[in-house]
């Protein structure tokens, strides 16, 4: 009996110490075991991300307008990784910058050039 009992615990804290960790720190959410295998997994591993090409004449109200619904609506967009220990967990992001991060510009100092001016 005293086995049963040596392997429930060891069960329960084997499962239960990253909701501790959580608790323990201010802004740390536990990260689900399937986002989890995303990390953990070899180098070529695939992980959803969003990206989106701006055109010239589009409506950039428009844009930030559906990506600020978006992020508002689906929370986990507003989440980034931390490492504790080895283990990794999520952060939430303030709204202001998690724009910051989707709506990124490429520099207007470099320019890419096309085969013809690299030739």
């Amino acid at each position: 009996m005293r086995k049963l009992y040596s392997f429930v615990i060891c069960l329960l804290m084997t499962l239960g110490y990253p909701y501790v960790v959580a608790l323990i720190l201010p802004n740390t959410i536990v990260m689900p075991a399937m986002d989890h295998q995303c990390y953990l997994s070899n180098d070529t591993s695939f992980v959803n991300y969003y990206n989106v090409s701006e055109w010239l004449g589009d409506s950039e109200d428009a844009i930030f307008g559906n990506f600020a619904k978006l992020i508002k609506q689906h929370p986990k967009m507003r989440y980034r990784i931390k490492e504790i220990c080895g283990d990794y967990y999520y952060e939430e992001m303030g709204f202001e910058e998690t724009i910051e991060k989707v709506f990124i510009r490429p520099s207007t100092e470099k320019c890419l050039k096309n085969q013809k001016e690299i030739d």
